[in-house]
Parts: C-alpha cells; sequence; structure tokens
C-alpha cells in the first residue's frame, strides 16, 4: 500500500466521521427529546438503534485511524529489515542453504484419491476367495 493510498484511507475515514457527526447527534436528540407524536416510542427505539448503529461505526473509524497511526510511526509501508549480529546473521544464512538443500530432495506426491472400492468381492489371505455372502471379519 502506497503513502497516497494510507493518505487517501485516511482522507475518507475522517470524512466518514465527520458525516455522521450531525446524523448522531440528531438521533440522540431525538432519543432525549421526541416528538410528542403517536408511535413516539417505537421512533425512539428506532433513533436509538441508529444512534447505536453510528457510534459502533465511529469507533470502527477511530480504531482503524488508530491503527494507521501506529503503522506509520512503525515505518509502514515498507517491510522493517531485522538488525542482528553479524555472527547470528551467519547461522542463518547456513540454515538456510541446509534448508535450502532439504527441499531440493524432497519428492512431492499426492494423496490418492478416487478409485473403486467393492464390497463383497473380498479374499482372504493367500489369494482365497470368501464364501459369497459371508461375513467380513476385522
Amino acid at each position: 500500500m502506497s503513502s497516497a493510498t494510507i493518505a487517501a484511507l485516511r482522507a475518507e475515514l475522517l470524512e466518514q466521521q465527520a458525516a455522521l457527526a450531525d446524523p448522531l447527534e440528531g438521533l440522540e436528540d431525538f432519543v432525549r427529546v421526541g416528538n410528542g407524536v403517536d408511535g413516539e416510542k417505537d421512533m425512539r427505539s428506532l433513533a436509538q438503534a441508529g444512534a447505536d448503529r453510528y457510534h459502533r461505526r465511529l469507533s470502527l473509524v477511530a480504531a482503524a485511524l488508530t491503527a494507521i497511526d501506529a503503522l506509520e510511526e512503525d515505518g509502514f509501508p515498507p517491510i522493517p529489515l531485522l538488525d542482528v549480529p553479524a555472527s547470528q546473521f551467519e547461522l542463518f544464512r547456513r540454515n538456510q542453504q541446509t534448508i535450502s538443500a532439504a527441499v531440493a530432495v524432497l519428492n512431492p506426491i499426492e494423496p490418492a484419491n478416487g478409485g473403486e472400492v467393492r464390497f463383497g468381492e473380498g479374499r482372504l489371505r493367500d489369494g482365497v476367495q470368501a464364501p459369497a455372502g459371508a461375513a467380513a471379519r476385522t
């Protein structure tokens, strides 16, 4: 993800926060004050459900912005290189070489699939045919 993409995402999240502010305030006002009409209790319930949903969205947006800030503080987007002592680096390199050598001698096989299994045509040991209708024993 490029820095421009991150900046665009941050801008979109900030726009979302701003766009939710007024409707949320209106919903919360309605829940507190109501409007004195028939069905007001149902309307308040709907307004509260809407306010709850907007609060949830605002929490998610805030969490996303916090995560973006933390990633940028960590140097995002490049993947950081890890500093290790030279002697340890050589052990990693040697390990890499032996793992590569091991991979070179591996022969991947696919598990068996397909085929056909028929019951009632079993053979006893030494190729002797089982009698028809004989119960198989395990």
